[in-house]
């Protein structure tokens, strides 16, 4: 992920979409995943969404 995200290019492609690139360490980016899942799972209960 880090040398992708050394491409300027990629970059900028993903800051037109509105996406905050940002690198680092693996451990980082599994703890950021971790992090999203509580987040939706907290927005899934709270909402009582449910798949049809």
């Amino acid at each position: 992920m880090n040398t992708a995200l050394a491409d300027a290019g990629l970059r900028k492609t993903l800051g037109d979409m509105g996406v905050n690139p940002a690198g680092g360490a693996p451990d980082r980016m599994a703890q950021a995943i971790r992090e999203d899942i509580a987040l939706h799972r907290k927005i899934i209960a709270d909402t009582h969404l449910k798949i049809e």
